[in-house]
């Protein structure tokens, strides 16, 4: 059911979150980010209208006054003591910078991005690593697999290569060594010239650059 949004932001705050009386922190029950911070809006009781906004800078505003301006793109940033995003407690959080925020998470040894990425990314098709493991272990397969998990063949050949997976036959799409005979005949035969990639080994792209000088340049 969807939450009521009767009520001021100074009231519906203390309704949408629940104490943990392990850990203290007060666990945000409403909305959500996709990176797990609580959001909340509407007008507080002095007649502020506030956009959508993130509940643990409401908490901070509601319980120790407002939050200075600060500098740069972000301004003054609303930290977490406890590194629990869902946390509304006024006393896990702490003001800073968003060079403060980044050097926290480092040292914390958080991801800097706050987009998750790989099956942690709330899009992502694949919710587990089995999955990926499963993809990379699969020999062809390639059509049914896309099926599978609903993308197209592209999106596993990709995982594949990320994963370091090639075609057993893969060494024969890699240029061959060519001797300094080689390079000089390709470079003395006019263009479009025919059977040099054969002959040698090497892709028509390669050809092309040693004419132009860019591979195997002296």
């Amino acid at each position: 059911m969807r939450a009521s949004r009767v009520g001021s932001v100074n009231e519906r705050f203390f309704t949408r979150f629940e104490r943990d009386q392990k850990t203290k922190c007060w666990n945000w029950l409403g909305a959500l980010t996709p990176q797990g911070y609580g959001v909340i809006y509407g007008e507080m009781l002095d007649g502020t209208r506030l956009g959508r906004t993130l509940a643990h800078r409401v908490s901070w505003m509601l319980h120790k006054g407002p939050i200075p301006k600060g500098e740069g793109a972000h301004g003054t940033v609303v930290m977490h003591k406890c590194d629990n995003p869902t946390c509304v407690n006024p006393d896990h959080l702490m003001l800073g910078t968003q060079a403060d925020n980044v050097k926290d998470m480092i040292v914390k040894g958080r991801k800097v991005s706050g987009t998750p990425s790989g099956v942690k990314h709330w899009l992502s098709s694949f919710k587990d690593q089995a999955d990926i493991d499963l993809i990379c272990s699969t020999v062809g397969k390639t059509k049914e697999l896309a099926e599978k998990y609903g993308v197209d063949v592209c999106t596993i050949k990709r995982i594949r290569r990320r994963n370091g997976v090639v075609k057993p036959d893969a060494d024969k799409y890699v240029n061959k060594p060519l001797s300094k005979e080689a390079i000089e005949h390709i470079r003395s035969t006019p263009a479009g010239t025919r059977g040099l990639g054969k002959l040698y080994g090497v892709g028509k792209t390669t050809i092309a650059n040693i004419r132009k000088g860019l591979t195997y340049a002296d």
